[in-house]
């Protein structure tokens, strides 16, 4: 079963069980919400609605009594009878008529008359020995503000009474204050139609301390006259919740246990002098039916409940068995069963972390590819098994290893002796060495491995990929070096990187800034020593004067593709100086540029120099064009056809370093060249031997050269005896230190190049 079918499988299951389970409890949560918020809604609508009622009706009760006040306040000043003898017998008249217990008359002194319908009337009295309530209220209403006073105790009916007073104007001007004083007994009436209504609703007045005002069963007794917060059914989080939402003059609601039975108790502020409305209703009694809904569903919600447990612990138990699969896809090499590059790049990550020394270990075989083509993919990989359980067995504690892709391994030893690391693995490589890839066959496995020490605490900082990119860095130099070779990254390799990450990161803005400046070295004619040619070479300028040489860049371009853009470059540089040298009178000199294999898959290529052509105006036999003979390698007809193609809009085309491959002469029948660079090795080698085996070679190859009409150039001309040499030969040109070095464009015209009429 491959990834995208576990995961089909997994989330297949877990989609329909995941959407089961949710409507499931989203429909028992909606129901059971609904019904808890609806029992909640009705009980708090309902008391709200019935507090609301008694809130009104005191209200309306003490603006009734002040309206009383107000009507025969206006009528005492239209009668003007304020000042007649007779005012008094008009008030306790007026006290007979009303629902007030004493009804009083202050001037604007303070001295009044008092009238009640039990003790008869009190005249001259002053109102600042009057308790404090009542005096608060009457200087509410000389300040023209009709007020109704808190609760007293009455010296007169010992009775808890409270006064409402308005003021008296005559002419405009308040002349006195009219009161009058009434008992909560008119508010036990209001709150007593609760008990009538309602036999499961209980309600009173109470004030900010608790303590019950006005109501119609036991909560009036003694015991709670103190605080109706000393009763025991309240328990401390409702208490202080009830005290708290009262003290801000809040409505509150909550639920406790109230003579046997759980009671709903809402706290309505009235919204005068601290007094609050207390409602107590029973729960069940009032929503017995709704109850019993809430607890079947409930039962249904936790048997439903039950049954979505079993299938999370199927789905976790699936996932789990899953996460395993494809952690193991993840994390390893389907093919031999190791670590793969994510997995070990964290376990280097945690190491790290650790700061722990260790030795990062590139590990490759050598021509493996050649292995594949000779033996087939499926020996291929059982050889890369092999390697893979070899590596596993030579793992110590702690140590790890994955393989990258292809025949690639990366190794972790807990190591940092350089001779210990090479030790264990030159032995490492020499087991897998001993595999037989066929047994047909007589095929020895050979490998070779990078190395880079990771030495804490003097580690410098850097990242995973850069510790993994410097252990392929040391393998690329064992590419040329015996079986077995081990090779450590130092500070000349450390060097090289530098240089190179300074190449790669500088190349592009170079070639705008044009520090790739063209040097040419002349070729000579050997017949008559005059001056036949020259070849460009590039060499890199850097802003600060300093000269980057071929050798440090070239293979570099070559590797990362950006020799294209050079060698384009280039032939644009040849192209200006010979425009140059026309412009200038000066008869034009041909010259060789060599040219990359990459080019000869470019498609713009041929119409590039021919854009270049006509750009400069210059005529094309004047470019020659150096190519390698690994070109005539080619399978495909690409390169074959464009090199036809440049032949016919009269480029010449070279070939050079002829000699130095394995295929030279297959070369100059498979390829229309017009010239032949011999490879400055032939003189080495006829100079170092002094032997005629190369010198005859050589001779041969100039003969063959002139029967298929192709000019010779032999590099690295340095003495005189390499001159006489080689035009004994009969070649047609040399180049080399004998005649000069690689120099500027500009110096080669001065040393070189004179005008036509000079």
């Amino acid at each position: 079963m491959n990834e995208t079918q576990l995961k089909k499988r997994l989330s297949r299951a877990a989609v329909w069980c995941s959407v089961l389970g949710l409507v499931i409890l989203l429909a028992g949560a909606f129901i059971a919400t609904t019904f808890h918020r609806a029992l909640q809604s009705l009980a708090l609508s309902e008391f709200k609605e019935e507090a609301s009622g008694y809130r009104t009706q005191i209200i309306l009760q003490l603006e009734q009594d002040s309206k009383s006040l107000s009507t025969l306040a206006a009528l005492f000043e239209q009668s003007q009878v304020l000042d007649d003898e007779h005012f008094s017998t008009d008030l306790l008249i007026a006290n007979h008529s009303d629902t007030f217990e004493t009804l009083g008359y202050f001037n604007a002194h303070g001295i009044g008359t008092l009238v009640n319908t039990e003790l008869g009337m009190l005249t001259d009295v002053d109102y600042h020995p009057l308790p404090h309530a009542v005096q608060a209220s009457l200087t509410m209403a000389y300040r023209g503000i009709p007020d109704v006073s808190r609760l007293y105790e009455s010296d007169i009916s010992e009775a808890r009474l409270l006064v409402c007073a308005v003021p008296v104007y005559q002419d405009g001007n308040i002349v006195g204050v009219l009161a009058g004083s009434t008992s909560l007994t008119c508010f036990d009436e209001i709150l007593s139609e609760s008990a009538s209504s309602n036999q499961n609703s209980t309600t009173y007045l109470i004030n900010a301390q608790g303590q019950v005002l006005a109501g119609t069963t036991d909560l009036s007794s003694p015991e709670y006259q103190s605080s109706i917060f000393s009763a025991d059914f309240f328990d401390q989080a409702d208490l202080n919740a009830i005290e708290a939402a009262i003290a801000r003059e809040e409505s509150t609601f909550s639920t406790v246990c109230y003579q046997g039975a759980r009671c709903n108790i809402l706290v309505e502020p009235v919204g005068l002098n601290n007094w609050f409305v207390l409602c107590i209703s029973a729960v069940t009694n009032s929503n017995h039916t709704i109850y019993q809904m809430v607890i079947i569903l409930g039962v249904t919600v936790l048997l439903l409940a039950v049954l979505i447990l079993v299938l999370l612990v199927y789905i976790w138990r699936l996932t789990l068995h899953h996460n395993r699969t494809l952690t193991r896809m993840a994390y390893t090499d389907e093919l031999t069963g190791a670590d793969n590059l994510n997995r070990f790049m964290q376990n280097l990550d945690a190491l790290q972390h650790r700061q722990q020394s260790f030795c990062m270990v590139s590990l490759n075989v050598r021509q493996f590819k050649f292995i594949n083509e000779l033996f087939g993919s499926s020996m291929a990989n059982q050889l890369l098994k092999t390697i893979a359980q070899r590596v596993r067995g030579s793992m110590g504690e702690g140590e790890f290893f994955c393989r990258e892709g292809g025949d690639l391994f990366y190794l972790v030893f807990l190591e940092t002796d350089a001779c210990a690391v090479k030790k264990r693995t030159t032995a490492l490589m020499e087991d897998i060495g001993l595999h037989t890839v066929s047994t047909t066959r007589d095929y020895r496995i050979s490998l070779y491995a990078g190395a880079y020490l990771v030495e804490y605490p003097n580690q410098e900082e850097l990242s995973t990929e850069l510790i993994i990119t410097r252990s392929r860095f040391a393998i690329q130099h064992c590419r040329d070096l015996p079986s077995t070779s081990v090779h450590f990254y130092d500070t000349q390799l450390h060097n090289t990187e530098e240089r190179e990450n300074f190449i790669e990161s500088h190349m592009h803005q170079a070639l705008q800034r044009g520090e790739f400046q063209m040097y040419l070295q002349p070729q000579i004619n050997l017949k008559d020593g005059s001056l036949g040619s020259a070849e460009a070479l590039v060499r890199w300028v850097i802003e600060d004067g300093h000269i980057i040489f071929p050798n440090d860049f070239i293979p570099l371009f070559e590797r990362n593709g950006f020799c294209s853009h050079l060698d384009l470059y280039m032939v644009e540089q040849a192209m200006r100086q010979i425009r140059q040298w026309m412009d200038s009178g000066i008869a034009p000199l041909p010259i060789s540029v060599n040219q990359s294999k990459l080019l000869f898959y470019r498609p713009d290529y041929i119409s590039t120099l021919e854009e270049l052509l006509q750009r400069y105006q210059v005529p094309a036999q004047l470019i020659t064009l150096e190519i390698l003979e690994q070109l005539s390698f080619e399978q495909t007809g690409e390169p074959h056809e464009k090199l036809r193609k440049l032949r016919k809009l009269g480029f010449r085309v070279s070939m050079d370093d002829f000699g130095s491959g394995y295929a030279s002469f297959h070369t100059l029948g498979s390829l229309e060249i017009d010239e032949l660079k011999l490879d400055r090795s032939f003189l080495l080698e006829i100079s170092a031997r002094q032997s005629n085996r190369f010198a005859l070679i050589l001779e041969c190859i100039v003969k063959l050269t002139k029967r298929l009409n192709i000019t010779t150039v032999v590099e690295g001309v340095e003495t005189v005896e390499n001159e006489t040499l080689i035009r004994n030969l009969n070649c047609d040109m040399g180049q080399g230190y004998l005649y000069s070095r690689p120099i500027p464009a500009e110096e080669f015209t001065q040393r070189y190049m004179t005008r036509k009429d000079q």
